[in-house]
């Protein structure tokens, strides 16, 4: 198509638009608020399409023996509301906030999720008495404790646990390391037999079409353990519905430094417009409501690989649109992209060996992203 004709480049944002109507054809539901069983995920395992998630999260834990501290002490560092979401009585299943934590220019540093146990007492509320000696249990301190769980990427577990306890200084607040306590695990039809959870919850971002996200405690008894022996772990699966979904987790798809609401933290429902202040908020504000948001995470479909940090460029003119942020899975895969560019341009290709790349937007995206 010629150039000068501007009608090609509205027709090529409609195609792509009905394109992600048919999103994955092996997940019939991806968009649904409670998945069904998927072909895409891996059945081995004590629960279908349920995986652990160990190779890539850790757990950290905040605590206090002071009530509301926890809660508090967070509320200055994340990108979302953590008083008010976890201000009500505690659900018998836990619960569970997205957020990100920026540093001091408002960049990002890590994305977390948050999961709100209650009080518990020092040994955790889901200890098992039959395994445990009666001298075990009474040296164990007395009293109880408020707990939330931080799920963040491995490679960040140390970095962030450092910030936490420069900032925890003087504060009634405890971080430790919850990595031996806790496994992170995620679940797309929310079976939970054979597993003993101190959280399972819906995951918060994409509308539900995630399903859910738990933490496992570990230890006694020794069913527990073999639970967890039993949780697949091959990831593949997930991996693929995540980046169908254009959904970036961990340091090396979000970079550090990025801005947090290029990777679509908006729509995530990972963060408050409403709350006091944070770390990092004034970049995150005046970029919201200047609307000044004209690059944004994008999924894509590829015929064979697309690798991380390769370049997207217009098929039509050479020129850059974008960057690949993640190693496809089975043609899936994600870009930071200028959004007028990818869902204008006529075609888009790999730089690297001219592939064509087809982009989509999921149908969790809010409708004026495009129509801006």
């Amino acid at each position: 198509m010629h150039r000068g004709q501007k009608h090609g480049s509205l027709l090529a944002a409609i195609r792509r638009l009905l394109l992600s109507d048919s999103l994955l054809p092996g997940l019939e539901c991806v968009e649904c608020a409670n998945p069904p069983t998927t072909r895409g995920f891996s059945t081995r395992g004590p629960s279908p399409n349920m995986v652990s998630l160990d190779a890539q999260r850790r757990a950290v834990v905040v605590s206090s023996d002071v009530e509301g501290a926890t809660g508090k002490f967070l509320q200055n560092l994340l990108t979302n509301d953590v008083v008010k979401s976890f201000e009500a009585p505690r659900p018998s299943n836990g619960r569970v906030m997205y957020a990100h934590m920026l540093n001091s220019k408002g960049r990002f540093a890590h994305d977390v999720f948050v999961y709100g146990l209650g009080r518990e007492d020092d040994r955790g509320e889901g200890s098992d008495s039959d395994s445990d000696s009666e001298s075990d249990r009474d040296s164990d301190s007395d009293g109880d404790r408020e707990v939330l769980v931080v799920d963040v990427a491995r490679e960040s577990k140390e970095q962030l646990m450092k910030v936490l306890r420069m900032y925890s200084m003087r504060s009634a607040v405890r971080i430790e390391d919850g990595s031996e306590e806790f496994a992170v695990c995620a679940s797309l039809n929310g079976d939970t037999e054979g597993g003993r959870f101190a959280a399972f919850c819906p995951d918060p971002r994409a509308d539900g079409a995630l399903g859910y996200r738990g933490l496992v405690r570990r230890g006694s008894p020794r069913s527990q353990e073999g639970f967890l022996d039993g949780l697949a772990g091959d990831t593949a699966g997930y991996t693929k519905l995540r980046l169908s979904l254009g959904v970036a987790e961990g340091p090396r798809e979000i970079p550090a430094g990025s801005v947090a609401l290029e990777y679509n933290l908006d729509a995530l429902h990972g963060i408050s417009f409403n709350k006091g202040c944070y770390i990092g908020q004034e970049l995150m504000a005046r970029t919201h409501y200047q609307g000044q948001i004209r690059k944004r995470l994008v999924p894509f479909r590829v015929d064979g690989d697309a690798a991380y940090d390769d370049e997207i460029v217009d098929g039509d003119d050479g020129k850059t649109v974008g960057v690949v942020r993640a190693d496809s899975v089975e043609g899936y895969g994600i870009g930071l992209m200028r959004v007028a560019k990818a869902f204008g341009a006529e075609e888009l290709r790999l730089k690297r060996d001219g592939r064509t790349i087809e982009v989509y937007a999921p149908q969790w995206w809010p409708a004026d992203w495009i129509e801006r």
